[in-house]
């Protein structure tokens, strides 16, 4: 059986995850219109999303595993955005501050050869973030680190000195939960490289 992967994301979070379980994906970034259906639920989105992102990069890539994934910011039932400029951004934070907040990522692993298989799986993470002041606030924007975030941050920067609490996997915050990638990986045949000394 083949054993490669393909990261069908442009993530370069996602690929420094995968790296960290000792593969080296190869990166092709899906072309898809990432749009919320007006009767669709956050997670019936990001669901659909994960796996036409890995439809759309097994197509060419037969023999090869696949790795998509997508991630949103929850607070309540409003996903929150890529903030498009720092007014956003302000907003994200105000609404963060000194409360819980979920993050849904949802991922879709499929296997190589005729008999592929597609297997969707969505995973959550509870972030509580600290009562900021002004001051913090603006310290983090000007930071720029909210720049092309969802929720307007990346727990893994500077916003982590405000978070109190995470309940569950960090790494799905920051945009692909390992363990359950790993689970799902080897259950469709992947080698992961045990002995890998030289």
């Amino acid at each position: 059986m083949a054993n490669n992967i393909i990261l069908a994301s442009s993530s370069p979070r996602r690929l420094e995850i995968l790296t960290k379980m000792g593969v080296t994906p190869k990166v092709v970034a899906p072309n898809i219109i990432e749009k919320i259906g007006s009767k669709e639920s956050p997670t019936l989105y990001i669901k659909r999303l994960s796996l036409e992102k890995a439809q759309a990069v097994a197509a060419n890539y037969a023999n090869d595993f696949i790795v998509a994934a997508d991630t949103i910011v929850l607070k309540g039932a409003k996903i929150l955005e890529k903030p498009a400029n720092v007014e956003e951004a302000h907003k994200m934070l105000t609404t963060l501050k000194g409360g819980r907040h979920n993050v849904l990522t949802a991922f879709t692993v499929a296997s190589p050869g005729a008999g592929r298989k597609f297997i969707t799986k969505v995973v959550k993470t509870s972030v509580l973030v600290k009562n900021l002041s002004a001051q913090e606030i603006q310290w983090f924007l000007n930071s720029g680190q909210w720049e092309g975030k969802s929720g307007g941050y990346a727990i893994q920067g500077l916003f982590e000195v405000f978070v109190k609490q995470v309940n569950g996997s960090i790494s799905n915050v920051i945009g692909l939960p390992m363990m359950q990638v790993y689970n799902t990986l080897v259950g469709l045949g992947f080698q992961f490289p045990y002995d890998s000394r030289k």
